[in-house]
């Protein structure tokens, strides 16, 4: 015969509890990894925001260490500058790659603008356009804001526009017009998440030293090694 009373369960209340504090820890395990996934996930939207940052910057950097003195005519016959900013930004590049070898330059217009919180790239497939001459636009960057850029001129003081006439540089009219081309440039980008990046761009047409008056023996010491006077790429 079986003993009933050596016969052990559960009872109702220590099933209560048991369920009650699986419930409890399954919640906090459910809410840290939550929170964890949450996490990741913001990780990634920030690393890829900051490489498509950083990938524009460069690009931008690209263009701009390869601007030429090479003024164009827009569709209308005008004569417009081999540099023109404020808002926007145009200029003339050499180190257009003709890998297919077509008839071409390897100088190409290029221009940065914002168009509908997209910063835009334009580029133009002839220097001299006419009605039939189309641009090819790409985003390269979103949710901004402003594009702004400064220019600075050849006394060293900070420009909103180019190009700049002899006035603005503290010249008269008949003094030697001002240079095609400025020191350096700033671009600023107005974002929506991160708010204002400025980066500054060398113009390698200025040579060390004039931007250091300091240095200028630098330029009439002999060297071995024949090097343009003018530098391609900013100090790193």
């Amino acid at each position: 015969m079986v003993n009933r009373s050596s016969q052990y369960g559960f009872t109702l209340l220590e099933v209560i509890v048991a369920v009650a504090l699986f419930a409890i820890i399954s919640t906090v395990t459910f809410s840290a990894l939550k929170i964890t996934l949450d996490s990741r996930e913001q990780t990634d939207k920030q690393l890829d925001r900051l490489q498509e940052l950083q990938m524009t910057f460069t690009l931008i950097g690209r263009d701009l260490r390869q601007i030429v003195n090479r003024p164009i005519r827009d569709l209308f016959g005008s004569e417009k500058g081999p540099l023109v900013g404020g808002s926007t930004l145009e200029f003339t590049r050499s180190g257009w790659r003709n890998t297919a070898q077509h008839q071409r330059s390897q100088l190409q217009r290029v221009g940065y603008g914002v168009v509908e919180e997209d910063l835009v790239r334009l580029s133009w497939w002839v220097l001299d356009r006419s009605e039939s001459s189309e641009s090819v636009s790409v985003a390269m960057l979103h949710d901004v804001q402003a594009l702004e850029v400064r220019f600075l001129d050849s006394q060293q003081e900070w420009q909103t526009q180019w190009p700049v006439s002899s006035s603005n540089l503290g010249g008269s009219p008949a003094a030697t017009p001002p240079p095609a081309l400025p020191r350096a440039i700033e671009v600023t980008l107005e974002l929506e998440d991160w708010g204002r990046i400025t980066r500054l761009f060398r113009v390698a047409s200025w040579t060390v030293a004039e931007y250091f008056p300091s240095l200028s023996f630098l330029s009439s010491r002999p060297s071995a090694r024949q090097e343009p006077s003018s530098l391609t790429s900013p100090a790193r």
